[in-house]
């Protein structure tokens, strides 16, 4: 189906916690080495590993959300997920600072990502159902390609336009 994301032509994902853990993996993995880089270009690499291991896990996260929410609670889902995901980083980014000033950017940077996979290696040995969980697509209904005469196909078909010809 066209539903869900894709990878590289391979469909969609399927085992949607595997790949958040692997994504979680990636990210503290490419901060650990980061941290004990001192060739520039590596370091950067690492930077860029760490965001696309971060966006699949937190990719994979929304859509698990917004799939296994009910449509009557979606609302108040995304909310409570805002929240945690609005505040988590400055969470972390309080915590660093801290370590910082007290070890330094290195250790900083280097218990940082120790301690992802830290946390990583135990919710994935404590909670063996985000290891298994499965994104069940064939659950998810179709798009269909034929809007209603009475609703606008898009979001902004709504408005009137602002070309000259309209």
């Amino acid at each position: 189906g066209s539903t869900g994301s894709n990878r590289g032509g391979r469909g969609p994902v399927r085992r949607g916690g595997r790949w958040i853990l692997i994504g979680v993996g990636i990210y503290g993995v490419a901060t650990v080495l980061f941290a004990g880089s001192h060739v520039f270009w590596f370091s950067v690499l690492m930077l860029a590993v760490s965001g696309a291991g971060d966006t699949t896990s937190a990719i994979l996260r929304s859509t698990i959300n917004q799939l296994s929410t009910p449509d009557e609670l979606r609302g108040r889902m995304s909310s409570i997920n805002a929240v945690f995901t609005s505040s988590g980083p400055q969470l972390g980014q309080f915590e660093s600072g801290v370590v910082a000033a007290w070890l330094g950017t290195e250790a900083s940077a280097m218990t940082g990502g120790l301690a992802t996979l830290i946390i990583l290696a135990a919710v994935a040995a404590w909670f063996p159902a985000i290891r298994r969980f499965q994104i069940q697509w064939d659950l998810v209904p179709e798009p269909t390609d034929k809007a209603r005469p009475d609703q606008a196909t898009h979001r902004l078909d709504r408005f009137p336009s602002n070309t000259a010809d309209s």
